[in-house]
């Protein structure tokens, strides 16, 4: 009953924007209700919650959908009741990854003999132009392999590609994102009289020349002729009764992948790539601009082959599956860099601060909880941080995330807690909600030896590690240091689940109306604890407030950074200098911060870079030596100051930063 409640109040609010109409769905049910596999086109993101809305009010629906989708949207709540089957992404766990797609795969096979209906995506992903394109998708095939009886539904979605939740723009906004930008149309429309998108959705019972023995690359061709037959262009549809110039085709997206630079490639690896490309795919001449699902019919498992092979071979992980969408992708994954393959997501404008010469100066406060709320006191709407997931935070945004992360952290007795994290918003919030919770945290990187630190921990008393699931399946292909740790771990996503809305809305309210009682709070007299490096027992150091204020002021006037500088910091986040520029800067400080985990994706951090406008970046010598010589000029013009850790004056840095920067200063950051 809540189920139905639930699909007809979306049916509803689905109406306020799209006037959608239906074929082929009296003829379906006429020849019943189960067993069905329903194999639609992707053209955005809300095309299956307009399915969803039509179906499951006649069928008993199960969906086949991405585990990351899962856990960044609103499903994460409805997932159980709905039934959802979750698909891991390929190559993000390693080995264990191909099994769980397997293993799923079955499930969906299970479900339809036992009379369930599945709806099941072939393409996997939202379209990248008004043409679907499979690639090598195999999944649907594998299906049909293992239960050739099913009876197959296919389902043609016209008149959603152009809409803000495609890619027609030439990227991705999050649903979320995209849907609450769009809540001031609502209300000028006054609910109810906004401009309708038309869109038709076209079921087609199992067709006679449906391939009878599916294999993957017959089948794939067949399910892209059916979905492109009539493709519509980048449709625009006005937003507001009043914009003219009413429904209209736009030009269709540039394409967004740059040209990789595989010239580095040395010819011994070059050679090691091709031989085993050419094992798998059986083709003899190979070009490094193929693309290895299109051009080499490598579907999923196959690519998730490679990635283990690159791990077993180079152990050289590449940072995710979207860099092996290319030979050259793959080549550059080989060397430990990665490719730039998907497009960024739009910046926007209040990122962009005017030019402002005074130099940055840490609030008043005797603790950094006390120098933050001071900051989002004086300034609360400046934008703080951006990351590509979860897009730009204020500064009080973010205080809002900490809060609310605080009341998750009651769950946990212990006033040492580890912090094992990639670096970014997420590992920043979690930070900050620990002080604010007279907790000090460990900083933990997995670029420690984990494993010989076991013994410390227990010296420090830290007994239990914040991690993340994604981030230690993530580590599975890559790394068995964390399974030294599995008693020891809880996951951030199990916290969050126990804060319902309550939680969020009196941190809201607190950001808003208490930032003067918040400031009375007692943080832990320390603020951190790092492994000094120095110990060859790797023991931890525990860091006082004052200490590490004294040092950022320090930093500060070694550094001389301006109001309208942001920084890009690719620096561990357990050393000292990660801690200062990458956690402390923008929380004491206020300077704009762009975060990106993973160092070896060298073009996109140079795109980032180019798009945040970056002016000053933060980094070891061979990453920002790697970022030099795969950069062009253009992208790096906004830069002033490079700041290299632990290194004093290198040649090529300064040879390199003289033809690419030559306005940009290195200074070394101990």
């Amino acid at each position: 009953m809540i189920l139905q409640i639930c699909r007809i109040i979306v049916k509803l609010l689905l109406t306020l924007r799209y006037r959608v109409r239906i074929s082929g769905l009296e003829s379906c049910l006429r020849r019943g209700k189960q067993g069905i596999i329903f194999m639609p086109n992707h053209p955005a993101l809300i095309d299956p919650i307009i399915l969803c809305s039509i179906l499951m009010g006649k069928f008993h629906l199960r969906a086949l959908v991405s585990e990351r989708q899962v856990r960044t949207t609103l499903l994460k709540y409805f997932h159980r009741p709905f039934h959802i089957l979750q698909m891991p992404d390929i190559g993000a766990a390693g080995r264990s990854g191909h099994d769980m797609v397997l293993k799923q795969l079955q499930t969906c096979v299970e479900a339809l003999k036992a009379g369930d209906n599945l709806l099941f995506y072939p393409a996997g992903r939202i379209y990248r132009s008004k043409f679907e394109s499979l690639r090598g998708n195999g999944g649907a095939a594998r299906i049909l392999e293992e239960y050739p009886g099913a009876r197959v539904v296919l389902v043609r979605s016209r008149g959603l590609w152009g809409s803000d939740f495609s890619r027609a723009k030439g990227y991705q906004s999050p649903f979320g994102q995209t849907l609450m930008s769009h809540l001031k149309h609502l209300l000028l429309n006054a609910v109810f009289f906004g401009p309708r998108r038309q869109v038709h959705i076209e079921l087609v019972e199992k067709p006679a020349d449906f391939p009878t023995i599916p294999d993957r690359d017959t089948l794939n061709r067949y399910l892209e002729d059916f979905y492109n037959q009539g493709a519509e262009g980048n449709t625009y549809m006005p937003y507001t009764w009043c914009e003219k110039g009413g429904a209209r085709i736009l030009p269709e997206p540039e394409a967004f992948s740059a040209p990789e630079d595989t010239a580095n490639v040395p010819v011994e690896l070059r050679d090691q790539v091709y031989d085993k490309l050419r094992e798998m795919s059986g083709k003899k001449i190979l070009r490094d601009g193929d693309f290895l699902g299109n051009d080499l019919g490598l579907e999923g498992s196959a690519i998730n082959e490679l990635t283990l092979w690159l791990q077993t071979e180079y152990e050289q992980p590449p940072g995710s599956i979207s860099s092996l969408s290319t030979v050259a992708g793959l080549l550059l994954a080989a060397m430990g860099e990665s490719s730039a393959s998907l497009p960024l997501q739009e910046v926007p404008m209040h990122w962009f601060l005017p030019e402002r010469q005074d130099t940055v100066k840490l609030a008043s406060g005797e603790n950094i909880c006390r120098q933050f709320l001071e900051n989002v006191s004086q300034q609360p709407t400046r934008v703080l941080l951006a990351e590509q997931e979860l897009g730009v935070l204020t500064q009080r945004q973010l205080l809002v995330q900490a809060l609310t992360l605080r009341q998750s952290l009651q769950a946990i007795p212990d006033k040492q807690l580890g912090l094992l994290m990639p670096p970014g918003a997420q590992r920043l919030a979690w930070y900050l909600a620990c002080l604010l919770d007279a907790r000090l945290p460990l900083l933990l990187d997995t670029r420690i030896d984990l494993a010989d630190i076991r013994q410390n921990l227990q010296k420090a008393k830290v007994e239990h590690i914040l991690s993340t699931r994604q981030f230690r399946q993530n580590l599975k292909g890559a790394s068995g240091q964390l399974a030294e740790f599995e008693d020891k771990l809880i996951y951030a996503e199990d916290l969050q689940a126990k804060s319902g809305g309550l939680a969020k809305f009196s941190a809201r309210l607190r950001a808003v109306f208490c930032l003067r009682s918040l400031s009375r709070w007692q943080p832990h007299e320390y603020a951190a604890m790092l492994l000094n490096c120095d110990s060859p027992a790797a023991e931890f150091q525990a860091l006082t407030h004052a200490e590490l204020l004294d040092e950022l002021r320090l930093a500060l006037q070694k550094l001389q950074l301006r109001q309208d500088d942001s920084l890009l910091c690719t620096l561990p986040g357990s050393s000292k200098a990660g801690l200062l520029l990458g956690l402390l800067m923008p929380l004491c400080s206020g300077l704009r911060q762009v975060y990106h985990a993973e160092t070896r994706e060298t073009e996109l951090l140079l795109r980032l870079t180019a798009a945040y406008r970056i002016s000053v970046l933060a980094g070891d010598r061979q990453t920002l030596a790697n970022m030099l010589r795969r950069a062009r000029v253009a992208q790096l013009t906004s830069l002033r100051l490079l700041l290299c850790h632990n290194e004093s004056e290198d040649p090529e840095l300064l040879e390199l930063a003289r033809q690419k920067c030559p306005e940009a200063k290195i200074i070394p950051c101990a």
